[in-house]
């Protein structure tokens, strides 16, 4: 009775969401040739590889078959579940790994699947990602509406698994998997919860801007493709066109206010359209995350719980997640011409927008010596201050500027 009733539910959404997106309709049936095998265990589940057709098929035979790794809990269930996925170009996917992981130390079933032209699915003669994004505007539209359809079809797999409730399914990505988490949510209903890790809306505002893109953006130009022509050729899946009908959802975005892959920018564009939900702020660029992921991870996945069981996480559960800001570059002024320099921002003294600061007490190594200063950020790679050495005399504060890059 519980799978008719699955089945008739499915049913309802398909034709709901079928008439609103890209994605195919066979996105939305079980995938018939689905294979499972047990892999491997954690201290709190079992690990199952799935395989399924995808329900798009491209020229590329290694592309058209969806791989899986399915963290089952052990337990009586159903719980819910989560599909998760990962960032551009990653060749074994171990961050999204250990979110998986802390998904399931939060009572929830976590699916992570490949994405299109990554890992198992690349081409011969490709690397991991390589074709995902490029100067083929085709096959980039082509590969983002496949990403979607793979993570609706997994949707549909998980939803009929007697360990998982069908009516607590959420998503979770990290960056490039953010973005498809964001679109999935607007286009499948049965995303009720996300969690969007380094994400953000406006495609053509990303490839135009971001670093990861800026060899796909230089190709397309030679075509003659205008700003104005990437953003009309990538709306139908871009998350900016279905941000509507994500409001009555609930996600958690965590971003980067110095990122140059995922540009603030359209982040803050999407999180309006959104109608403004939970938002923190890292005081990094795109990879800094890393420097604190286990909080970051373990926050989403309380994000998500609370949510699938109907409540809001308590605001002390996203507080202090931004690791502080690491900055490499060049000095001037440290008892030196110029000279290497790493540092830290150990505290703010003028605070800023997007968990940034104006004026902020740092340590600096250089090479002539550690540094404990006070200076300004006057533009996103520059910062001016004082500093005194620590670790030999002179101990007298003198002036520097410091160009720099922040992970």
């Amino acid at each position: 009775m519980r799978a008719l009733l699955t089945i008739g539910l499915i049913v309802a959404l398909r034709t709901a969401a079928a008439a609103i997106g890209p994605i195919p309709d066979a996105a939305y049936h079980a995938p018939v040739h689905a294979t499972v095998a047990r892999i491997g265990d954690t201290s709190t589940a079992e690990v199952l590889s799935v395989q399924f057709p995808s329900a798009i098929t491209t020229p590329y035979p290694a592309n058209n078959t969806v791989y899986g790794e399915y963290y089952m809990l052990r337990r009586p269930a159903p719980v819910p579940a989560c599909v998760v996925l990962h960032a551009l170009k990653v060749r074994n996917a171990g961050m999204e790994r250990a979110l998986c992981r802390h998904l399931n130390q939060a009572g929830i079933n976590a699916l992570l699947l490949t994405l299109p032209y990554h890992m198992q699915r690349t081409p011969p003669g490709t690397y991991s990602g390589q074709l995902f994004v490029t100067g083929d505007a085709q096959r980039s539209l082509q590969a983002f509406t496949q990403a979607a359809a793979d993570a609706v079809r997994a949707a549909t797999w998980l939803s009929l698994r007697p360990e998982v409730d069908p009516k607590k399914i959420g998503v979770a990505g990290i960056s490039l998997g953010a973005i498809v988490a964001h679109l999935v949510m607007g286009l499948d209903p049965r995303f009720v919860a996300g969690a969007a890790l380094l994400g953000g809306g406006d495609l053509a505002g990303i490839l135009w801007r971001g670093l990861a893109t800026e060899r796909a953006r230089q190709d397309l130009q030679a075509q003659g493709y205008t700003f104005e022509d990437v953003r009309r050729l990538f709306a139908p899946v871009d998350p900016l066109t279905y941000a509507s009908l994500n409001r009555p959802r609930h996600v958690l975005m965590v971003n980067a206010a110095r990122d140059l892959v995922v540009p603030t920018a359209d982040a803050l564009k999407l999180w309006d359209a959104l109608g403004r939900p939970p938002i923190v702020w890292l005081n990094t660029n795109h990879f800094g995350i890393g420097l604190n992921e286990g909080r970051i991870f373990s926050a989403a996945a309380a994000y998500l719980a609370a949510r699938f069981a109907g409540h809001d996480p308590p605001r002390s559960a996203l507080a202090g997640l931004s690791p502080l800001p690491v900055k490499f570059g060049a000095a001037f002024g440290l008892h030196s011409v110029g000279t290497y320099a790493i540092g830290v921002e150990v505290a703010k003294i003028v605070p800023r927008s997007l968990n940034r600061s104006w004026v902020h007490a740092d340590l600096l190594l250089a090479g002539t010596g550690l540094f404990a200063s006070v200076a300004a950020t006057l533009h996103t790679h520059l910062d001016v201050g004082l500093g005194v050495r620590l670790t030999s005399p002179p101990r007298r504060a003198v002036g520097y500027v410091l160009i720099h890059f922040t992970i």
